[in-house]
């Protein structure tokens, strides 16, 4: 199946059916997110610790036919120019379920983890609410890992070894349907993540990649450069960094997210 840009929401969203990425890419909607509840009562942030996980019944009108609802549809949003990009979807543990349902990476759904009062979600949520970020695609680079913590040399060690290997400007969307679970991280990013990944930029050509932390950044910046996948993408094609989802301390708090989140879309 040739690369190129789609045509509609549909058409994308047949692709990613097709090719197996529905499982492992979202979109940043939050039917779910009571933006009437959003401060307490000395009007700070207080947005409420709900699991905003994307159900069927919101996503399908029929689930069976793959066909999908007016509400999706109308959320949804591929032509604000913007993609946004995680590190691990390992660490959400969401995609070793097979039963589970499409679009739920870096939405939180696993119950087995309802332990806080606050989601990782509820600051993605927070800081795309009423902004043009609403809808945006987004995915994890690496997929399918079996281990959920990564460290920063081991990171470091992928973004040198990736920035010495040429990576072929494939024609090719990469069908991940048969993807296999591997502990060797160096082989699946060869074989599955940056085909994939080639696969998915070249779908939507967005201008820009927001990536959320150092390290998403980091492999992001190594990946184009690898395959100068930017060749084909609009000369205001950019990558900026944003504050980590999952931060602490000064860069925790919802302000701060939602901030950084409207510098990186203006």
């Amino acid at each position: 199946m040739s690369i190129e840009k789609c045509k509609n929401k549909i058409d994308l969203l047949e692709k990613l059916h097709e090719n197996g990425y529905d499982k492992l890419t979202t979109f940043l909607t939050y039917p779910e997110f009571d933006e009437d509840n959003i401060h307490d009562r000395k009007g700070n942030i207080n947005v409420p610790g709900k699991y905003l996980e994307l159900k069927d019944s919101y996503i399908y009108e029929n689930k069976e036919k793959n066909i999908y609802s007016e509400e999706f549809l109308n959320d949804i949003n591929i032509d604000n120019g913007m993609v946004f990009i995680g590190l691990n979807a390992a660490t959400r543990d969401t995609q070793f379920n097979e039963n589970h349902s499409v679009f739920q990476t870096m939405h939180d759904a696993n119950v087995n983890h309802r332990k806080h009062n606050k989601t990782n979600d509820n600051f993605i949520a927070y800081s795309v609410h009423k902004t043009k970020a609403y809808g945006s695609f987004a995915f994890d680079i690496i997929d399918n890992f079996p281990k959920n913590e990564i460290s920063d040399t081991t990171i470091k060690h992928l973004s040198e070894n990736i920035e010495k290997t040429e990576f072929s400007q494939t024609d090719e969307i990469k069908d991940l349907n048969h993807m296999e679970k591997s502990d060797d991280l160096m082989n699946n990013f060869k074989k599955y993540y940056v085909p994939a990944f080639i696969s998915i930029i070249k779908m939507i050509q967005p201008t820009k990649l927001i990536c959320f932390g150092e390290n998403a950044t980091k492999l992001t910046k190594s990946i184009v450069k690898s395959t100068k996948i930017n060749d084909c993408l609009s000369k205001n094609f950019k990558i900026i960094e944003v504050v980590h989802y999952a931060a602490q301390g000064s860069k925790g708090s919802y302000k701060y997210k939602k901030d950084e989140i409207e510098k990186a879309i203006k």
